[in-house]
């Protein structure tokens, strides 16, 4: 009997700041939502959680199966200050069965850790994709996938790779702007392949290659029940 994987792939956008005393008041006059934060909403648990999450709640609609449908739902949302999740609405879909089902299983989450800037809590726009892919076969062993079962995660979830950053990233540059990066996550948690996808200067490149080149171990992906090389990217925010 086929066994049918259900894959979903997360693309968190991390965006790192100089250390700073957080305050975790809101300003309830403040009703805007916001694109561009300082730090992003998070499912709590990190992106493992989220990733188990839905793993165990998404349900493959037969419909697609039996037509071997496969691709992409791209969904964005509210997290409001609360943590909760609004506005729930699908940006690009592929079958209503499939649209609704991803709907449904993110109207089920449980509240998120909501987004900060400027020392407040404050709601944030998020929009991500969501991938439903049917596999029939054993993962070759030097393949880098970008669609896991389980994605890799920075050791101690995706607010500890924001203590890291934020504490260890350097600006010598004095630059204001994102640089965005990719690497592979091998199956042993190293990364490798550590290159710019999205420059910002010379300097903010080095710096940004630099430290993800002294990132400790990662926990590495995971895709029918084995560890995977998971190609991975994220942007690295610089503020003066």
């Amino acid at each position: 009997m086929r066994k049918y994987l259900i894959a979903i792939v997360l693309l968190l956008s991390i965006v790192l700041v100089k250390a700073q005393t957080v305050n975790t008041k809101s300003n309830p006059t403040d009703t805007t939502v916001y694109a561009d934060v300082e730090e992003q909403a998070h499912f709590a648990g990190g992106v493992e959680e989220f990733s188990n999450f839905i793993s165990e709640n998404l349900k493959y609609p037969n419909s697609a199966r039996e037509t071997n449908t496969q691709g992409r739902v791209i969904i964005q949302l509210i997290i409001e200050k609360d943590g909760s999740l609004t506005n729930l609405h699908v940006l690009k879909g592929l079958t209503s069965d499939i649209n609704a089902e991803a709907l449904r299983v993110m109207r089920a989450s449980p509240k998120w850790m909501p987004a900060k800037t400027d020392n407040k809590i404050v709601r944030s726009l998020y929009t991500f994709p969501m991938s439903f892919k049917l596999n029939f076969s054993t993962p070759n062993k030097s393949e880098v996938f970008s669609v896991v079962g389980v994605s890799a995660e920075f050791p101690g979830g995706i607010e500890k790779l924001y203590q890291y950053i934020t504490k260890n990233l350097k600006n010598p540059g004095g630059d204001n702007g994102k640089v965005r990066i990719s690497f592979v996550v091998e199956k042993d948690g190293s990364l490798t392949d550590i290159k710019i996808v999205g420059s910002l200067s010379e300097t903010a490149d080095a710096e940004a290659i630099r430290l993800m080149k002294a990132s400790p171990k990662w926990k590495p992906a995971m895709q029918n029940d084995a560890p995977v090389r998971q190609l991975y990217n994220i942007p690295i925010s610089f503020i003066n």
